[in-house]
């Protein structure tokens, strides 16, 4: 009975709260659901073992992605390192626009990645792409 309260309790831990609204406000997230598939995505890499055949391979895709360096191990990842491989906070970035008119911009469909609009503000862009962007102001 204890064990459940306690893991009630958890959730509302004013430090891990508090940063949540900092990743929510500064990447422009919409609401908590998105954060929770980045730190699923993190528990999920992070769970391979270095001795693990796939270990090599998730390393070489998360680097040719940009969300590590060559030097780090794929414990190092972070949740800014995801967000910032986002779509919206390239576009965001790129443009030097506010988050929220990036998502709105991507969701009328004003950005193109090789003439194919992209409607998913939450779309990971490797490095490759990102020269390959095309953002539309003409028809605002």
């Amino acid at each position: 009975m204890k064990h459940k309260l306690l893991k009630k309790l958890a959730k509302w831990n004013k430090p891990v709260l508090t940063e949540e609204k900092r990743l929510l406000i500064s990447f422009g997230l919409r609401n908590k659901k998105e954060l929770q598939k980045v730190y699923y995505l993190i528990s999920k890499i992070k769970k391979i073992k270095e001795e693990s055949f796939d270990y090599c391979d998730k390393k070489q895709k998360l680097i040719k992605e940009g969300l590590l360096t060559e030097a780090n191990s794929l414990l190092d990842i972070t949740v800014e390192s995801f967000l910032n491989r986002r779509l919206q906070t390239i576009v965001a970035n790129k443009k030097k626009i506010a988050m929220k008119h990036s998502r709105q911009l991507i969701t009328h469909g004003h950005v193109k990645l090789n003439n194919i609009k992209l409607k998913s503000p939450s779309q990971i862009l490797k490095l490759e792409q990102d020269d390959k962007l095309d953002i539309n102001f003409s028809k605002l």
